[in-house]
């Protein structure tokens, strides 16, 4: 009910339009956004039109997967409690409101976590699946997962089926957003590569224009003049669009094969050739990811009016929400958005676990979250939001885990000491042997 109030019938940004787009048919299923995702949706789409039935899924995977967990440690009450306290955290609620494939990985993953904890092999990897489906770079956060999670023997053969069971998730979870492609869109071309390819220029030292023109040769290149120097001018380590956009443009984007081969070779040269450059470039980007995230709290149910034409939209905020969006933002301001204090908090953690689930939930946070550094194409909040997760749990659980060992310690030892005076009043008050007796 408070998600409800929150974000009903849901939040969409211009990805979540997208997917409902293709899921209608308006668009064909691309490989922009994991189709795997539209099709879900488009699925859902019979039992209720709109975000909401999105919306009910992944936060209540999440909910009582959180819950399904939580009752391992806790009685049955006071983990419908802290489930419920977990999922309306402002960190965790903001990025669960939009409908969005983090989201969606995020409540599969939880809810698969549960499955494999409670040794429902086959139903966690399947929900697993669908939760590596729902983002291209899910198979790190389900390594973790997979490997210590699976039980099917012991000893090192445990090990090594679970990690082909992982490989075997991974594999088929990619083939299934394969083969529902109907249109490439070719996303790395035109993001990620043209990023590193400016990034490393921006922070690689004064190049001859002879190597400048030899390493980027054949790139649909708009400035053409001195590009390292308009590399420096143009990059910003939070993202790519200005690169390939507007009239201050350096790269038109990639139309033809021969211009996204040109832009695959120009990557390598210039990555292999400037390796400490690129390690700046990317640690320039994963820093703003952690300390300056953008798109923290997003509250709009569509971006534009063309957006609400396209899915037919007519939702409007109620007062409730406009308030709890303002608090939202507001917390947004604080540490508790920072993700670089919810990887901290988890690397500390690791030395506390005493626990294997609680273990391979913040490894599985902090595996994710260290993806990010080569692949992240911008600071959005949303790219961390299965690593604060992953961090409140294992705060949860580690807290509950040792606070029982210390209560089970503390009452060990006051039992121990309780018993010491009836033993010595036994001897004191017990029959007393005659002189003659003898002792055993």
């Amino acid at each position: 009910m408070l998600v409800l109030a929150y974000a009903f019938p849901g939040y969409m940004s211009a990805d979540s339009v997208s997917q409902l787009a293709q899921a209608r048919g308006i668009e064909m299923l691309s490989d922009g956004h994991p189709p795997f995702m539209a099709m879900t949706w488009r699925c859902l789409e019979w039992l209720c039109a709109g975000p909401f039935a999105m919306l009910l899924l992944q936060t209540g995977a999440l909910l009582f997967g959180l819950d399904s967990i939580l009752q391992r440690y806790v009685s049955r009450r006071s983990a419908a409690i802290i489930a419920v306290l977990v999922l309306v955290l402002p960190p965790v609620l903001a990025p669960m409101g939009v409908i969005w494939k983090d989201s969606q990985m995020c409540g599969f993953a939880m809810l698969g976590i549960a499955m494999l904890a409670g040794g429902r092999r086959a139903l966690g990897c399947a929900v697993l699946l669908a939760a590596t489906a729902m983002r291209y770079n899910a198979p790190a956060a389900m390594f973790p997962l997979v490997v210590l999670l699976f039980r099917c023997t012991t000893g090192w053969r445990r090990y090594a089926i679970a990690l082909g069971v992982w490989v075997a998730v991974t594999v088929v979870a990619f083939e299934i957003n394969i083969e529902l492609t109907q249109q490439q869109e070719h996303e790395w071309y035109s993001s990620l590569a043209l990023h590193d390819i400016a990034g490393t220029l921006r922070f690689a030292p004064r190049c001859a224009a002879r190597q400048i023109d030899r390493e980027l040769g054949g790139l649909p290149l708009v400035a053409k003049d001195e590009p390292q120097k308009h590399c420096r001018w143009q990059y910003q380590p939070t993202t790519h669009w200005n690169l390939w956009h507007g009239e201050r443009r350096i790269f038109d984007p990639p139309r033809t094969e021969a211009e996204r081969d040109a832009i695959a070779t120009a990557w390598w040269a210039i990555v292999t050739h400037h390796p400490k450059a690129y390690a700046k470039h990317r640690w320039a980007v994963f820093d703003k990811l952690l300390s300056e995230p953008s798109m923290q709290v997003w509250g709009e149910f569509v971006e534009n009016d063309y957006q609400r034409t396209l899915v037919m939209s007519a939702d409007h905020h109620s007062g409730l929400q406009q308030r709890w969006l303002g608090l939202e933002r507001w917390f947004s301001t604080t540490f508790l958005f920072h993700p670089g204090f919810y990887l901290v908090l988890a690397l500390a953690l690791l030395p506390l676990c005493r626990d294997r689930l609680a273990f391979a939930i913040l490894t599985s946070g902090i595996c994710h979250e260290l993806a990010l550094l080569p692949l992240a194409p911008s600071n959005d909040f949303r790219y961390s939001h299965w690593m604060i997760v992953c961090t409140i749990v294992g705060v949860v659980i580690v807290f509950v885990t040792r606070r029982a060992r210390a209560t089970v310690t503390a009452g060990a030892a006051s039992g121990s000491a309780s018993t010491l005076p009836s033993r010595a009043a036994a001897d004191e008050t017990g029959p007393r042997r005659s002189p003659g007796s003898s002792s055993a």
